[in-house]
């Protein structure tokens, strides 16, 4: 009879942990480099501030509601993974509406799949670059 009860205690914390996180995602995102939410030294937050004092600035998940914004500026920081080839679509159209991408990266594994796939030609290089003086 014991083992039922912890089991219905441990699956009901892990429902509840799983409501929470679906109704409060910020936390998650607090210490995720890059991220808007991340306050710290390898946060966006500072950088999401400075670009609302000049005019509206959205946070955007994903590539597929980009119609909705005109006359912008998407700024890709960073990506971890490669878009598909449906977003890198949506970003292309977004492009041809008249608006600008800028793609900030230090590594260029994820962003210069979407250089290519966008046509291109100049790449992100991964190397170290280095001061002369």
């Amino acid at each position: 009879m014991r083992n039922i009860y912890t089991k219905d205690i441990l699956l009901g914390i892990i429902g509840i942990l799983i409501i929470l996180i679906s109704i409060f995602p910020e936390p998650i995102y607090v210490s995720i480099p890059y991220s808007v939410y991340n306050t710290k030294w390898n946060g966006c937050s500072e950088f999401y501030k400075f670009t609302n004092t000049y005019g509206n600035s959205y946070i955007i998940t994903s590539p597929h509601n980009l119609n909705d914004y005109k006359n912008g500026v998407i700024f890709i920081i960073a990506p971890t993974e490669p878009l598909t080839k449906s977003e890198i679509d949506k970003i292309r159209k977004y492009l041809l509406m008249g608006n600008d991408v800028v793609i900030i990266d230090d590594e260029g594994v994820a962003s210069n799949v979407i250089l290519k796939h966008l046509g291109i030609d100049k790449k992100i290089a991964s190397s170290s670059t280095y001061d002369i003086f």
